[in-house]
This record gives structure tokens, C-alpha cells and sequence, in this order.
């Protein structure tokens, strides 16, 4: 998010984090653009709601959402953040295997997006 601040200094910028304490890092990463950038804690999800994440130490997909998981988060979708900060032109995505579900279900957020980057990770064909 910083770099993108620091790049496109009119934009606009908005970051999801699942983890607490890697929400508030990123929320002082971003202090100097606190004018235009938000951080919300939260997963992205498919729509809005609870769900259940595990971790996974020294894994570079350190969370991830599982049925049965130990730890819980609020959800929200991509069609509630477009609601509440706008239709974005740009989306980056890494949301740790997560993507094929998102990328399918209750995609109207992506009618005006203009561009999209995203880190696939396992189970994703």
C-alpha cells in the first residue's frame, strides 16, 4: 500500500488484512497517507459475515481461511468495499487460495475495474 501511495499520489488506496497485528503494521506503513489510504481488518471473501482462518507458521501463506479453523474474522466482499470506497480501476489480489472462490461468486464488484493483478497460491488450478 505504500508503495502505491508513494507512486500514484492521487490515488485513492484501500488494503484488507485478516491478521490483527499485521493490520496495524500496515496501518503505520501507511501513516504518512493517512489521508487517503485505509486499512480494513478483515478477510476477503466471497460476501460479508464471519469466517474461520488457520495460521501457518514459517509458511509464505501465513493464514488462510478453513472451514474448521481455530481463529475467526470478520468477512467483507469485494462488492460491499466497491459500496463503500467506490469502484476501484485497479484490484491487487493475494488472498492465499481464496482467489478461485472470489474470482467466481458475486463478481459484479468487477463490471468497472480496469485492471487486476493477483498472486495465486494452492488449491488454485
Amino acid at each position: 500500500m505504500a508503495h502505491m501511495a508513494y507512486e500514484f499520489p492521487r490515488a485513492q488506496i484501500v488494503g484488507v488484512e485478516l491478521e490483527p497485528d499485521n493490520a496495524s503494521l500496515a496501518r503505520m506503513n501507511v501513516s504518512p497517507w493517512n489521508d487517503r489510504c485505509a486499512v480494513i481488518e478483515a478477510a476477503v471473501w466471497t460476501r460479508d459475515g464471519i469466517v474461520t482462518y488457520d495460521g501457518c507458521p514459517g509458511q509464505e501463506a501465513g493464514y488462510k481461511l478453513v472451514e474448521s479453523g481455530t481463529e475467526h474474522a470478520q468477512a467483507v466482499s469485494l462488492n460491499t468495499l466497491g459500496e463503500r470506497f467506490g469502484r476501484p480501476d485497479y484490484v491487487k489480489m493475494d488472498i492465499e487460495g481464496a482467489e478461485a472462490q472470489v474470482l467466481v461468486e458475486n463478481t459484479e464488484w468487477a463490471q468497472t475495474v480496469k485492471g487486476i493483478g493477483v498472486e495465486v497460491h494452492p488449491p488454485t488450478p
